[in-house]
């Protein structure tokens, strides 16, 4: 089987049939490979969605792929350092498609086991060095993470060791905190009509930010795997009531805010993915709650973040916080400073409308 990017000239279009990824297998930890569908040789795009003029793929090739991104709402396998693949121009085989999620018991504390139906422990404790078969990753208000093990049965994600990565959370707010008068608690009321989905919520705010892109002339951005769970992390770091960019082990470009889920759910009244993604968005960009005051330099520096970083962004939310975080863009990085720096009061930019998607 033929992986890579050797080429060979072929109409004065660079057509690769041979070679090897950049990055090593082991290193990539890619397990995927891609084959071209198409008759014609597969053009190939950069990680900013650009379209690579003298390079192509030749049909019915094997590539071995690494990332797998998304670029204005096409998927896209990553089969060089910075050269992408349409997945519609492929076809695509994952040697641990069938690989199922397995979590393990560690350590010498056994976990008890939460019943979704009585709301309650069920006695059961789950022995240390089993393993089991993992469905639904659940976190609650307090960002407690649980995963379902049967039907009806959840553990903590602290007490296992999982042989690949956690399915995106689904929060429901009093999940496994053993309340016994639900109805009493607003936040239970509140979730019973509306349980936020963190990638839904992702997937339109990515949206969003690429209409607001667009709406100043700028490049568009994806949302990746690595930078939502950096940013979800980010969230979770933060103490209630508080901010703090110093813990953060990564150097992005990243905006943190107190406007949480039940903040959002309980005070703003949101009810839907999109409602959130569109909230968090607007909150950065107005900028109204920054602690720099207006006038000086800093108090735009969140709408900068959003404007001038990228290409790979991520949002993350908890019960209390959210983080955007983003890698840095040097090729706009005047305008960010621009925009950073300026201390008026209305700023040459352009906002987008909740219809703009």
């Amino acid at each position: 089987m033929k992986f890579g990017k050797s080429a060979t000239i072929i109409a004065a279009l660079a057509m690769a049939t041979t070679g090897a990824l950049v990055m090593s297998q082991k290193d990539a930890e890619a397990t995927s490979v891609a084959t071209v569908t198409t008759s014609t040789p597969a053009r190939l795009y950069t990680d900013s969605g650009l379209l690579i003029r003298n390079r192509a793929l030749a049909p019915n090739t094997p590539w071995l792929v690494g990332k797998i991104v998304n670029f204005h709402d096409e998927t896209m396998y990553q089969v060089a350092t910075n050269e992408y693949l349409k997945a519609s121009d492929s076809s695509l085989k994952d040697s641990n498609a069938n690989k199922k999620l397995i979590g393990t018991v560690v350590g010498i504390i056994s976990p008890f086991i939460y019943n979704d139906q009585i709301n309650d422990i069920n006695g059961k404790m789950l022995p240390a060095g089993t393993s089991w078969a993992i469905g639904k990753h659940i976190i609650n208000k307090y960002n407690q993470h649980y995963v379902q093990i049967s039907s009806h049965e959840y553990v903590e994600t602290t007490y296992l060791k999982f042989n690949g990565e956690l399915p995106t959370p689904i929060y429901i707010g009093n999940f496994a905190t053993l309340d016994k008068n639900p109805d009493d608690d607003t936040t239970n009321n509140t979730l019973k009509d509306y349980v936020p989905n963190l990638q839904n919520i992702n997937n339109y705010f990515i949206k969003y930010l690429n209409a607001l892109h667009a709406a100043n002339g700028l490049a568009p951005v994806q949302g990746t795997t690595d930078m939502i769970n950096y940013a979800q992390q980010r969230a979770e770091q933060q103490i209630p009531a508080q901010l703090d960019h110093s813990t953060a082990t990564r150097d992005t470009s990243e905006n943190l805010s107190t406007a949480g889920l039940s903040y959002l759910i309980e005070t703003e009244g949101i009810q839907s993915d999109k409602d959130v993604a569109y909230f968090i968005l607007k909150d950065f960009y107005d900028d109204d709650k920054n602690r720099t005051p207006i006038g000086q330099p800093g108090h735009f520096g969140h709408r900068a973040a959003l404007l001038y970083s990228g290409p790979n962004v991520g949002l993350g939310m908890t019960e209390y916080h959210a983080a955007f975080d983003a890698d840095w863009n040097y090729g706009t990085m005047d305008q960010f400073n621009q925009l950073y720096n300026y201390t008026g009061s209305n700023p040459n930019t352009k906002f987008i409308s909740k219809n703009a998607i």
